[in-house]
């Protein structure tokens, strides 16, 4: 059986004061004329224990969950897990680009029923300062939590305080106040928790940049009776050629030193955009493959679909676990699941794209993963002689579905995978331009 990821486990154990929606939902326990069948569902992780995760593994040193007048706006994310379960995010924005509302479903038996929403306020500078969360409760909206975010005059965000409802009003759980050098890099995390009527010590994290201002390691300790204690480091290392984050290395404290626990590797389109991540285990004295997962971007380097597979002996096999989503605005989100798929609205940007070509572009297949049928689409900004084929993970050409001169424009073609065999394939999209070639590929994952 595959080992949870560690940090996975450390924020379901551990930290019992940081919550994850439930691994297992109960159908009945949701409303009472379902059937008692029980479904995996996708877990959306909660934007205090998203930043806990950031604190964790990631080189974004800002603290932006939320779309703050980016070129695109969202309409919805749909994640899916292994097992059938679905949940999906719908969004709404304010006049200013701002998201203001998050409503999350959950889908059980075909039927989709609210979870959450989560309203969030924004001062005239566009940083937001109150998020409040409602959680559906039968048949209404009960308070759930907020989080009250103070900044410094500049505009960096200096500390969150999260609180619970309860009935005897807000009470407090904890905070997290933030340190930054000359550079505007944060350097330090406190998170303090209130016990005993006072805030007392719980972790903190101390990052550490290069000399040319790129993030070289984070510390992560715990407060054991008002002492620092080491928990765990994790060291990044990027390309030098490209200064592309290419792996990092996560290490756990031994008492008398550090040992090697969980690398990732990390592979890189042109863009900078992150395709893919591998992540192993350091067991007896190797490497051991772990979780891999796969991102695909639009022509603005917006993600549109995310999934993962897990590592089963010899071989990887579609699993769940941990996908976070960051896009150029500074959205972030993030699941425990398999796969997630992400919709934009169409703007008048994005019809310019899709109207007046000046690039090839080779889109993602929609919907990924997908279960027999998908679209695939592509755009280009002259006529020319096209070919798009269908190849399986060893390179075997399994169907050619375009191989003729086609218009300047964006085209669309439909793939029937009935007859295939479950798994990951790649299409691969060959065009002549009056520069040279154009060939692009894409990967997709079939699941019948």
């Amino acid at each position: 059986m595959r080992k949870f990821s560690f940090y996975k486990v450390f924020f379901s154990v551990l930290l019992s004061f940081i919550f994850f929606e439930s691994d297992w939902i109960q159908a009945q326990q949701i409303q009472s004329h379902l059937t008692e069948n029980i479904y995996m569902l996708p877990k959306r992780i909660s934007s205090d224990s998203f930043n806990y995760l950031h604190n964790f593994i990631s080189t974004n040193n800002s603290f932006a969950i939320g779309n703050t007048n980016g070129v695109l706006r969202m309409d919805s994310i749909i994640a899916s897990s292994v097992e059938g379960g679905r949940s999906k995010v719908l969004f709404e924005y304010d006049d200013e680009g701002n998201i203001k509302n998050q409503l999350f479903f959950h889908n059980i038996g075909n039927v989709w029923f609210n979870g959450y929403s989560d309203f969030y306020y924004y001062d005239e500078t566009g940083n937001r300062v109150l998020e409040i969360r409602l959680e559906w409760n039968i048949n209404n909206w009960d308070t759930l939590s907020r989080i009250d975010y103070i900044y410094k005059s500049e505009g960096k965000l200096f500390q969150y305080i999260f609180q619970s409802f309860s009935e005897q009003g807000w009470l407090n759980k904890f905070r997290q106040t933030f340190t930054y050098d000359s550079n505007g890099n944060r350097v330090n995390t406190l998170e303090e928790v209130w016990i005993e009527n006072k805030w007392q010590n719980n972790f903190m994290v101390e990052f550490y940049f290069s000399e040319v201002n790129q993030q070289d390691s984070l510390i992560f300790q715990i407060s054991d009776n008002n002492e620092w204690k080491y928990f765990s480091k994790t060291h990044f290392y990027y390309n030098l050629q490209t200064n592309f984050l290419e792996y990092f290395l996560f290490k756990l404290w031994a008492g008398s030193g550090w040992i090697d626990y969980l690398r990732r590797s990390i592979l890189n389109d042109l863009n900078g955009n992150q395709i893919e991540h591998l992540e192993e285990i350091w067991e007896q004295g190797n490497w051991t493959n772990s979780v891999k997962r796969i991102f695909s971007y639009n022509g603005l380097n917006y993600t549109e679909s995310a999934y993962c597979e897990i590592w089963n002996v010899n071989n990887w096999i579609p699993g769940n676990d941990i996908i976070i989503i960051e896009n150029p605005d500074g959205f972030s989100i993030a699941f425990i699941t398999h796969s997630m798929n992400i919709y934009y609205l169409v703007t008048s940007i994005n019809e310019d794209i899709s109207t007046n070509p000046d690039e090839f572009v080779l889109s993602q297949n929609y919907p990924n993963p997908f279960n027999s049928s998908t679209q695939i689409s592509y755009q280009l900004p002259m006529s020319g002689m096209i070919t798009l084929k269908i190849y399986n993970v060893i390179g075997q050409e399994v169907a050619e579905l375009v191989n003729e001169v086609k218009q300047a424009g964006v085209h669309t073609v439909q793939f029937d995978g009935s007859n295939l065999a479950s798994g990951v394939y790649m299409y691969k999209l060959s065009a002549e331009g009056r520069s040279g070639n154009f060939v692009s590929t894409k990967k997709m994952m079939l699941i019948k």
